[in-house]
């Protein structure tokens, strides 16, 4: 958005219309992705740009020793969605979700992730965001 001009970009989970018995936007759904992005970062400020999803892979994890314990292959379910938020905010840990939280460039992402399959999600992101208008 600031690409294109904008010096302020406003969202929100609820969007209402003219018509009192319509809106648009994630609702209910959209408050629960708020939500959740505000958990597990620590941002006070979180908006999504847009209603979609973004991008939606299953990826399948090896089994792996996390925190001392042994956590058996399984799959993800990853869904994207697209959020604003100032890159000013600070940021959290939140142990139970995440070792680290950062803001990254696009392809600083890529490199620093050690995960081989995130590899190649955050190669897909970026693409899908660099054609994104």
């Amino acid at each position: 958005a600031k690409a294109s001009g904008a010096n302020m970009l406003r969202g929100g989970a609820f969007k209402p219309r003219t018509s009192p018995y319509s809106f648009q936007g994630l609702g209910l759904a959209g408050l629960d992705i708020l939500c959740k992005a505000k958990e597990e970062t620590g941002l006070k400020n979180v908006e999504p740009l847009n209603e979609n999803i973004f991008s939606l892979e299953i990826i399948g994890v090896d089994g792996h020793m996390k925190k001392g314990q042994y956590v058996s292959s399984h799959m993800h379910l990853n869904i994207t969605y697209l959020l604003c938020a100032d890159e000013s905010q600070t940021l959290h840990i939140k142990e139970d979700e995440n070792s680290g939280v950062k803001w990254f460039d696009l392809d600083e992402a890529v490199k620093v992730s050690n995960e081989p399959y995130m590899k190649k999600v955050y190669s897909k992101l970026n693409k899908k965001l660099k054609d994104f208008k």
